[in-house]
């Protein structure tokens, strides 16, 4: 965890939300190849900014959050496969911000309040930042109340994504837009469903999901994710199991980049 500090959200003299400032950038540049993710050579790391700044459109509530927007040239665009304010941001994967910390403190006692230090700890470091479209609002439905229990957990976005990437590739392809309504993934795209799919539809499954863009590539760890999203936090041992889950997540995560980078 050393090499992982706490990234604060006070930068340049600005607040940003940590997971989408420029050190959170600088990392994303640093790991995410294009010899690792093919894909993202169709955004423009050249220019990372808010949306309003690329766009001019919807201004800064709160704290700042850049953006990745789509590569003028983007193959991807051309074929409106990705509309043209397509773009990428920062996610944490396992939220353990104050108030997930104080719902935890009403389930927790003893021995596990130390595990939950640590795990608060991690909250804001690289090893819990990845990237997510901000284009299609996943980053909206992870994080939403309804979602199972409502702690923002990687685990059961997982297992919820893994609903639509466990379907075979080529069905996927076929099946129209107007049918991912069916799928809980994408109940906050709206308009976005469709260049949503197109994203969601680069990817084989969700091994090659996980590997891509979370850096693991152990496909028993990503069963784990999937088995364990489905069940809710409702006692000392659910979220002991969770946060060990998420111990393992980011040790997985720190010898994926040191063998690589």
């Amino acid at each position: 965890m050393e090499r992982y500090p706490e990234i604060p959200q006070k930068q340049k003299g600005l607040e940003f939300d940590a997971d989408s400032s420029p050190f959170a950038w600088e990392h994303y540049i640093k790991v995410y190849t294009p010899k690792h993710w093919k894909l993202i050579n169709e955004f423009n790391l050249n220019h990372i900014d808010t949306y309003y700044n690329l766009y001019g459109r919807y201004s800064e509530k709160g704290n700042i959050r850049y953006i990745a927007g789509i590569n003028e040239n983007s193959e991807y665009s051309k074929k409106r496969r990705f509309w043209s304010k397509f773009s990428l941001s920062g996610d944490c994967d396992f939220n353990f911000n104050c108030r997930k910390i104080y719902r935890f403190k009403q389930i927790l006692k003893g021995k596990d309040l130390d595990l939950l230090d640590k795990c608060e700890k991690h909250h804001h470091t690289l090893l819990n930042f990845s990237l997510m479209p901000s284009t299609g609002g996943m980053n909206k439905f992870k994080g939403n109340r309804d979602t199972l229990d409502g702690f923002d957990r990687l685990d059961t976005f997982v297992y919820y994504l893994n609903k639509y990437l466990s379907i075979p590739l080529k069905d996927r392809i076929r099946m129209s837009d107007n049918k991912t309504g069916n799928f809980n993934i994408f109940s906050q795209s709206g308009y976005n469903s469709l260049p949503l799919k197109n994203f969601l539809d680069t990817f084989d499954d969700i091994y090659d999901y996980c590997q891509k863009i979370y850096f693991i590539d152990d496909r028993e760890f990503v069963k784990r994710l999937v088995v364990d999203g489905e069940k809710p936090l409702e006692n000392p041992e659910d979220v002991r199991r969770y946060m060990l889950l998420a111990q393992d997540y980011w040790d997985l995560r720190e010898k994926a980049w040191e063998n690589n980078l």
